[in-house]
């Protein structure tokens, strides 16, 4: 298709019978100073005399964190986050340049708005923060003191702007997943020739003067003894021959696996309102929040609702006043986790890796094999009565970790107020 275009002298192009008038408007472009947040107030980033860091409230939006700490993770060097448990929920120690002395606190000093505060981290909701600095030497975090000897967090939260209201609502929705996959284990057809083996070997050990045929047979006579368990569909003593599993073996059934019951994939939920505004001396910023999020072990969720309120006031050229509220309450469901409890029967990962591939999670029929259900159509769980010494005999991981509750409620509330007074001569 052809278009063709007719310029007049008058500066006005013509367009299919209508008119447009091509202007240009002048341009200025100036580059507004950065600030940074310290002790005292705030200062061009040019003149902090210190080391600090400071991630403002876009860069905290961009990710799906459940509190403060979160933010720091990566985002500046010399801070090391770590976090034990990784319970949904839970909260992250903070080490600002390693550790300054054995068993005493490494945790920094967090001051929200100006105020030394000991929850910073579980009672905000990451929507409500402008930015956070954080003070790394001792030329940042002087004028603290030595409550400041493992540096300073300062939290400064939203506030709103005069002449002008805004409205906002956001919602995120994501995952949870564990981040190191499992280990690679042996199945079933691998098991039993391995423990077969170790059989073997032990009985030359304690019995030097056997030969390996008689050693064999032990191994294969004593192999069901031992685990208690037979899968497979042929006769105990003939289900490894010298340590090979029986060709025609078969198994029973194949509902094996511990692990998905246990752990899987977690759902995050997040929702967060606010609406701000201000006059020429006052403004405001108020906010509500709640999150849910299920942890990828079964029996592991957190769920927290926050409210918050920040008001100020210039009451006269010389006096400023200011107050602001945060309530938040939270309940948590704590799984048996591997940091505190790493050698109990029923941690998730503990059961997972030692447990033998040969034990199902369920009762089956003796004699068909079948899954047996209860009056509610849900399979029975196996209490483990038909298992080896070493594994955990009489416990069902799951049966107990849905049984079980380790709940955690916590209710936060956390007031402010300020005078800021002008001196002049």
């Amino acid at each position: 298709m052809n278009v063709k275009l007719k310029v007049l002298t008058a500066g006005v192009l013509f367009f299919t019978g209508q008119a447009v008038l091509a202007q240009q408007d002048s341009t200025k472009t100036q580059n507004i100073e950065e600030v940074v947040v310290v002790a005292y107030g705030t200062q061009k980033k040019e003149t902090v005399v210190g080391s600090n860091t400071q991630i403002d409230a876009k860069k905290i939006a961009d990710r799906p964190i459940s509190n403060v700490a979160q933010a720091l993770d990566g985002a500046s060097p010399g801070v090391q986050i770590s976090t034990s448990t990784g319970q949904p929920g839970s909260t992250p120690s903070i080490n600002i340049r390693g550790i300054g002395s054995y068993k005493i606190t490494s945790q920094p000093l967090y001051v929200v708005d100006g105020a030394i505060t000991n929850n910073a981290l579980s009672a905000i909701n990451p929507d409500d923060i402008a930015s956070v600095t954080v003070l790394k030497d001792a030329a940042s975090t002087a004028l603290y003191g030595s409550s400041a000897a493992n540096g300073v967090v300062l939290i400064t939260t939203k506030k709103g702007r005069k002449g002008r209201d805004n409205f906002n609502f956001s919602t995120s929705t994501g995952i949870t997943s564990r981040s190191v996959p499992e280990y690679d284990r042996v199945d079933a057809y691998q098991y039993y020739p391995l423990v077969w083996e170790a059989l073997r070997n032990g009985y030359r050990t304690t019995t030097p003067t056997a030969t390996e045929a008689q050693a064999n047979q032990y191994a294969s006579n004593n192999l069901i003894k031992i685990l208690k368990t037979n899968i497979f569909n042929v006769p105990d003593q003939q289900l490894v021959v010298d340590g090979v599993l029986n060709p025609n073996a078969s198994l029973k059934y194949n509902d094996l696996d511990w692990v998905s019951p246990l752990v899987g994939t977690g759902l995050r939920q997040n929702y967060d309102l606010n609406y701000s505004g201000g006059s020429d001396k006052s403004t405001f910023y108020s906010s509500v929040g709640y999150l849910n999020e299920k942890g990828y072990v079964l029996q592991s969720d957190f769920e927290r609702m926050t409210a918050f309120l920040k008001a100020d006031s210039q009451v006269t050229k010389w006096l400023k006043l200011g107050s602001s509220i945060n309530a938040t309450a939270s309940n948590g469901n704590n799984a048996i986790d591997g940091a505190e409890n790493n050698a109990s029967y029923i941690n998730p990962f503990r059961w997972t890796r030692t447990m033998g591939p040969i034990y199902s999670p369920y009762l089956h029929d003796a004699t068909t094999n079948a899954l047996i259900y209860d009056e509610f159509g849900n399979p029975v769980f196996d209490p483990g009565s038909l298992r080896g010494a070493d594994a955990a005999a009489g416990r069902n991981v799951i049966q107990e970790t849905l049984l079980n509750r380790n709940y955690t409620k916590t209710y936060n509330i956390v007031s402010r107020t300020f005078a800021e007074l002008k001196l002049t001569r």
